[in-house]
């Protein structure tokens, strides 16, 4: 039986600090100037380039844009790991730590976190440098899914590291199952997410319709990024152990509902901007955005977690500890 007090707790109270902190902080960044961030954009463009120059291939960067060959990428703040970052400083204030173990956390999240985006770059913009077909699928595959799995596998390396106070942390198990279920669903999705922007589309042309509103939305062939925040909810729930199946099938229906409703609310607002741009929901349309890729699918798996493992004394929560009834004593890795 694992016990509350070997694995590290996150209740209710702390999700509403993980949602509160996140959001904050993704507000903060959007009311801030674009040009408050182009050093950091420089920064990670210089890095990516010269890490596609250590593996030989004929990279140049200029001030945010990185070349190779013919193709170029611009490197724009959502390219960084900032947002990455938030959400993994908004977990590491929510949960129960010293502040010792936090900012020992800050120190190698951040860092593995913006390392991981400067290869993460190079090796997209490589892949466009070899064909530009492969460029969009790479980007979102890397950036909007790999990334935001990596802030929940390294804040369940965290979460354990606080429980066990080891040096030997080891989430392999969890790391790996985030991985392939992520890759999977990706790839599963590609081919009909068109079909889902589509249904999201009549829902909202619909309510336009109800304000007197007519209004045709094209589909275009591009994958829509919002829409992968459905993966890598998916995955991240799927990836955790200890979750009872009965729980965890209602909370991916649940957290699926209420992503799907999240994305009609952006198509609205999309549509919206586009057809009669108002200045206040402009500005409100990217963190709407950010808010949905990154924040959303974190929270919804903590309260996944939260409310899945609330059979548990304490409502401890660890998304690699072995379940219930293994007999485990909390203090194992997978």
């Amino acid at each position: 039986m694992v016990r509350a007090s070997a694995v590290p707790a996150l209740p209710g109270a702390s999700l509403w600090k993980f949602l509160f902190v996140g959001l904050a902080s993704m507000v903060a960044v959007n009311l801030l100037p674009d040009s408050l961030f182009l050093p950091l954009n420089r920064v990670t463009a210089e890095l990516a380039g010269s890490c596609l120059q250590l593996f030989g291939q004929n990279a140049s960067v200029d001030g945010t844009v990185i070349c190779v060959g013919s193709f170029r990428a611009q490197v724009i703040t959502e390219c960084t790991a900032l947002f990455c970052s938030i959400l993994f400083s908004a977990f590491l204030v929510a949960a129960r730590a010293t502040a010792g173990e936090r900012l020992a956390g800050f120190a190698v999240g951040t860092a593995v976190l913006f390392s991981a985006d400067v290869v993460r770059i190079a090796a997209v913009v490589a892949a466009g440098g070899a064909d530009s077909r492969l460029f969009p699928f790479m980007h979102v595959y890397l950036g909007q899914v790999m990334m935001v799995l990596l802030v929940g596998g390294m804040s369940s390396a965290w979460m354990k590291w606080v429980a066990t106070r080891t040096g030997g942390v080891s989430t392999a198990g969890f790391a790996m199952r985030l991985a392939v279920y992520g890759s999977i669903l990706f790839v599963m999705w590609l081919p009909v997410h068109h079909r889902y922007v589509a249904l999201l589309d009549r829902a909202v042309t619909g309510f336009l319709a109800l304000a007197g509103k007519t209004v045709v939305i094209p589909l275009r062939p591009e994958i829509y990024h919002h829409t992968l925040s459905l993966v890598v909810f998916t995955a991240l729930v799927l990836a955790s152990s200890g979750i009872a199946p009965g729980r965890r099938a209602a909370g991916l229906a649940l957290g699926v509902v209420l992503l799907a409703t999240v994305h009609v609310l952006f198509r609205l607002n999309q549509v919206v901007v586009v057809m009669w741009q108002p200045a206040g929901l402009s500005r409100l349309h990217p963190l709407i955005h950010v808010a949905n890729q990154y924040l959303l699918p974190l929270l919804l798996w903590l309260a996944v977690l939260a409310w899945g493992s609330a059979r548990w004394e304490g409502d401890g929560i660890c998304a690699f500890c072995p379940p219930p009834d293994s007999g485990g004593d909390g203090g194992g890795s997978l």
